[in-house]
């Protein structure tokens, strides 16, 4: 009121003052006005930045100082990491930096349940597959890099909020050859004799409801939780590589390429704001060079065409690599640290690898450092040099470390009491496991010996340790046009001594010659699963088991096709639930091992006679000269009671798929039902 009637009093008497009056005040509220909401919008901003991801923020940060990079003054040193390890990208090296950078800090990594070395992959991962998410036993993790099929919203619930994302890819055609060789016993692969032949016909050899034929078609889609069955005239081929690379353009911060990994580590050193000596490396689980094959361009035409789609993933990220490589490092820097990194490799090498370099697995002294074998690739380790001091070989053996064991080593150092949960079940288990072992040998044996004219393809066995609990401790799968030709499978000589293979692989002895099969390989597997006993195992067994199940087709035309997804599934179901490590090759007879020494073989001599005692009711003699017994129903001492007896305890009251029950062979099962409660089944 004051200020307006102020206002007319002057304006009667000056009118030129009056006007300058109204501006002024105008002024100074348009001024005050602005400045209001520049703090609103600040406030609303801040609000803002608090709910994106802060590591958004820090890339964005990055690309805004161009070429200059990370430096202390301005970012920090990165520790929630999530790195989705793809297959054959040389991304077990990356692993083993993580796990190496995670130890020496104490950091908490999100290892698999049940001391697994995957987290259920094939299967999309769940937050529950990690080791103390649904016991809460843990507060925070920090780490995750463990093999996974990916899912944004699972890996949510148990990373940071602020998690760095990374993956790796390779150029298709190379991981595809390196694929051929190290899954050659996947279905798609196990009947052609070289890529190119599984090439030529690769719809025909391909099935993709058949367990663990993904790896053979966009193997990199399907690792990044992707739709991996697309052909390369498919009408959306485009449009679902384009969604692909735009979901993993929003869900990862980095994408590293397997052919460039020095400057792939300068990249990630300067983005996570390491150090050199935080990403320097020996490669891990890198095949030897006489395992390696040069392919043909026409042959490098055809698998860019069938995994079409990882082919076009690949040309996206390495085109956005290199942007980033300019942007956040530049060309003088990387090659200078490039440099850098090489000359602190060969210093490790120098002090830490005994031969200087990679030696095949025969030529590891140190079991612990000995690389997981599989398939026919030939995978390399390292020998450490002796007399190191104590801080320099810790340092060189966690290097040099293959991820099985590693894993192994986090997990009881993470989890000691589940840790050693485990080591007593493993012992329960092994304790009586040459018993087994020698028994299922002895009764196939037996079996033949009594000219027991078997139909069935394959048996799956149930047996109770001391404890009284069931597993599922054997399965064996034998072609159909072999079948007659088999007189013996046993465990491979001395490894049914040992306490820590979760899956053993058999030998088998034939009639005669080998038989050859000019349009088809071999088709032997056997394997024991032990930690089946344990009753957490048993339940992610079963449930997988039934997953994998269901995808089985009801009607299957071919019966080799029906028992390869049938016993695939299986062995699926087994390796997510209860890990699974090889002994040997499944490729008929195999080879003395190292650690097959006298002691071992008269210790299992001594076993095995022992059964054979026990099954003749008398002496090792006696029991063979129940073998020669004359294989006649008139002259057999099983009464009728004893079969009527024997069958009715088999699953579902009857003979299981065998067309001619012979005696002897009753009495055999009457035994291994009496001593071990043993289900024998088969189609």
């Amino acid at each position: 009121m004051l200020f307006w009637s102020f206002r007319r009093w002057l304006c009667s008497r000056h009118h030129s003052l009056c006007v300058l009056l109204i501006l002024l005040v105008v002024c100074i509220a348009i001024q005050t006005f602005v400045a209001r909401q520049t703090r609103i919008g600040m406030v609303f901003n801040a609000g803002l930045d608090k709910k994106v991801n802060s590591r958004k923020f820090r890339s964005n940060f990055l690309e805004a100082h161009g070429n200059s990079g990370p430096t202390k003054a301005n970012c920090y040193p990165q520790s929630h990491i999530v790195f989705l390890k793809t297959h054959k990208t040389a991304s077990s090296t990356i692993l083993n930096i993580l796990y190496r950078y995670g130890e020496s800090r104490n950091l908490t990594f999100a290892l698999p349940l049940n001391k697994h070395s995957q987290l259920f992959y094939p299967f999309f991962f769940a937050s529950h597959f990690v080791e103390g998410v649904s016991s809460r036993n843990v507060k925070q993790f920090h780490i995750m890099c463990n093999h996974m099929r990916f899912k944004k919203s699972e890996v949510e619930k148990v990373m940071p909020e602020d998690t760095f994302y990374f993956s790796i890819l390779r150029h298709p055609v190379a991981m595809m050859e390196s694929i051929f060789i190290y899954f050659k016993s996947i279905p798609a692969f196990h009947n052609t004799y070289s890529l190119d032949d599984f090439l030529d016909h690769s719809w025909r050899n391909y099935n993709s409801s058949v367990l663990n034929n993904h790896y053979a078609h966009n193997i990199l889609a399907f690792d990044f939780g992707f739709d991996n069955n697309v052909a390369a005239g498919a009408e959306d081929l485009e449009e679902r590589a384009t969604v692909a690379i735009a979901a993993i353009e929003q869900d990862f911060n980095l994408i590293l390429i397997s052919e460039y990994f020095d400057e792939s580590m300068i990249l990630l050193k300067h983005v996570l704001c390491w150090s050199l000596e935080d990403v320097v490396s020996f490669r891990l689980n890198s095949r030897s060079e006489k395992n390696r094959h040069h392919l043909l361009h026409a042959t490098a035409e055809k698998i860019k065409k069938w995994n079409a789609l990882d082919w076009r993933i690949y040309l996206h990220f390495n085109t956005t690599f290199w942007h980033k490589v300019d942007s956040l490092v530049g060309q003088e820097k990387l090659n200078r640290e490039i440099s850098q990194l090489k000359d602190l490799q060969a210093k490790l090498a120098n002090t830490c690898l005994k031969d200087g370099g990679a030696v095949d697995p025969s030529h590891v002294k140190d079991a612990g450092l000995k690389p997981f074998q599989y398939g026919a690739a030939v995978i390399q380790g390292y020998n450490l040099n002796p007399h190191l001091d104590r801080q320099m070989k810790t340092k060189c053996q966690r290097l040099v470390t293959p991820e099985l064991q590693y894993t192994d080593h986090l997990y009881t150092q993470q989890f000691p009491q589940e840790a050693a949960k485990h080591r007593q079940a493993t012992k329960i288990v092994s304790r009586h496991r040459s018993d087994k072992t020698a028994m299922r040998g002895m009764i196939q044996e037996i079996g033949h010996q009594k000219q027991s004219n078997l139909k069935n393809q394959a048996a799956s066995t149930i047996a109770l340790d001391t404890l009284g609990q069931r597993s599922m401790i054997d399965f064996v799968v034998v072609s159909s046009d072999l079948r007659l030709r088999v007189s013996d499978t046993r465990v491979k000589r001395g490894a049914e001594l040992s306490t820590d293979h979760h899956l053993v692989v058999s030998w088998i002895r034939w009639q005669g010659k080998k038989l050859v099969r000019p349009d088809r390989p071999k088709r032997i597997m056997k394997v024991c699963w032990e930690r089946l006993v344990e009753p957490s195992v048993s339940r992610v067994f079963y449930s997988h088991l039934q997953e994998s199940f269901s995808q089985i087709p009801r009607e299957v035309a071919d019966m080799e096709a029906e028992w390869s997804m049938f016993s695939s599934s299986i062995v699926a179901a087994a390796a997510c639930s209860g890990g699974r490590m090889v002994s040997g090759a499944c490729r008929g007879s195999n080879s003395r091992t190292r650690w097959w020494q006298p002691e071992e073989r008269d210790a299992v001599k001594l076993k095995k006679e022992s059964y054979r005692s026990f099954l003749a009711c008398g002496t090792p003699e006696a029991a063979d000269e129940e073998a020669e017994t004359v294989d006649s129903e008139a002259d057999s001492p099983i009464t009728r009671a004893e079969v009527t007896e024997v069958v009715r305890k088999l699953p579902g009251g009857g003979a299981p798929g065998v067309d001619e029950i012979r005696p002897e062979y009753l009495k055999t099962l009457d035994v291994q039902i009496r001593t071990s409660s043993v289900h024998w089944g088969s189609l």
